[in-house]
């Protein structure tokens, strides 16, 4: 996070490069959104009731450095609504073309896992106002690293593979509070086909995992106290820990394309898990948005659903006395149970929505989405409305 010092010397050392190597261009976005739900007890993407324009609106500004020989220098800094507004550095990396066919990246970069990921946060490049959360569900995107993209044509095909290994260390957001989180060894893979109106894509990512996360300290306290008073008890501490290294994610993403004639197509899938610790087994996500270019106005429908697997309790079963032998067991064992079985999750939703281009370099859009959670039995509806321009 940057403070209004540190903004100034950003700009100050770029400005300072201009001096030198002669090209800067500044470009920038931003989006102003506000929603609100339906009824008094619904939230739903950080929105409540009560009118909010905070959650989705964001600006950010980008400076690319042009160094000469293939080589540019880019830094953007971005401030959200939704984080105070406080600024930033989202991307900072030195980017070099080897050959006409092969770029390096070096530095601050996004994280290719989805068909959205180059540009998540320029709301002006898609029909929606974000794309779907259901599937857009990672608490990050960024990664320190470096990365190279090689762009070949096979075929009648463009083929676009991307590589970046790198690791990410910051606060993620997990069950609505921000966690400090050490994302190492991590290693995204995405290749994409694209045949005239058409385009393929597959991912694959994989990081050793470590999240601190203090509520679960008791329970694992717990059972590292009782191991500690009696050895034959087994210390289910290791199975439940998310900060002890012994973590691995793997995700999984899939997609394809469409923009034929006034037409737009376009679905994704993506399937993540965790090894090692009380979170989800398995996360599946998915969705189709179906949209019509009709002159100034785009009207579009997505439907999607997400369902979440918790991780199996059966560890329990082995080492432990029979249930009713031990009050503190008993607790432990239930705790445990419930915390796994949080991470449940199962739901559906369906956005309609419009966008209206009404000027060359900004939009106005619309969107209405009906979420069912299918575990709760409970319909939450949200309506949220946004300004998005690119400058």
């Amino acid at each position: 996070m940057l403070n209004k010092r540190l903004l100034t010397l950003a700009f100050c050392t770029l400005g300072l490069s201009s001096g030198v190597s002669a090209e800067i261009a500044f470009n920038g976005f931003a989006t102003f959104a506000g929603g609100l739900t339906s009824s008094d007890d619904e939230t739903l993407q950080g929105y409540d009731n009560d009118l909010s324009f905070d959650q989705d609106s964001k600006l950010a500004i980008q400076a690319q450095g042009n160094l000469g020989e293939g080589l540019t220098a880019v830094a953007q800094i971005m401030a959200k609504g939704s984080e105070d507004w406080d600024a930033k550095l989202t991307w900072a990396y030195i980017g070099w073309e080897a050959t006409e066919n092969i770029k390096f990246l070096f530095g601050r970069q996004r994280a290719p896992f989805y068909a959205y990921s180059d540009f998540l946060d320029v709301s002006y490049a898609y029909h929606w106002i974000t794309p779907p959360a259901g599937v857009y569900s990672i608490p990050f995107d960024s990664v320190n690293g470096i990365g190279m993209a090689v762009n070949n044509q096979l075929g009648p095909m463009d083929s676009t593979v991307q590589v970046v290994i790198g690791r990410n260390r910051e606060s993620i957001l997990v069950n609505d509070t921000y966690q400090e989180s050490d994302l190492s060894n991590m290693v995204n893979l995405n290749w994409s086909l694209t045949y005239d109106w058409i385009t393929f894509r597959v991912a694959y990512s994989q990081a050793d995992l470590a999240i601190t996360i203090d509520e679960i300290d008791r329970l694992t306290d717990g059972w590292s106290a009782l191991h500690d008073a009696n050895a034959t008890i087994p210390n289910f501490a290791t199975e439940i820990r998310t900060d002890d290294g012994n973590d691995t994610s793997n995700f999984f993403g899939a997609g394809f394309n469409i923009s034929y004639e006034d037409f737009i197509v376009i679905a994704e899938y993506t399937e993540s898990s965790t090894e090692g610790s009380f979170l989800q087994e398995s996360q599946e996500g998915y969705y189709l948005s179906l949209g019509k270019r009709m002159g100034a106005f785009t009207p579009h429908i997505t439907y999607g659903a997400n369902e979440d697997t918790p991780t199996s309790t059966d560890f329990l079963e082995t080492g432990l006395p029979p249930a009713g032998a031990s009050v503190d067991i008993d607790n432990l064992v239930a705790a445990t149970q419930g915390l796994f079985q949080s991470t449940a999750h199962d739901s559906d939703y369906l956005t309609l929505g419009l966008r209206w281009d009404f000027h060359d370099s900004a939009a106005f859009k619309a969107e209405y989405t009906m979420y069912n959670d299918n575990l709760l039995d409970e319909d939450q509806n949200l309506l949220r409305f946004a300004l998005v321009t690119v400058f």
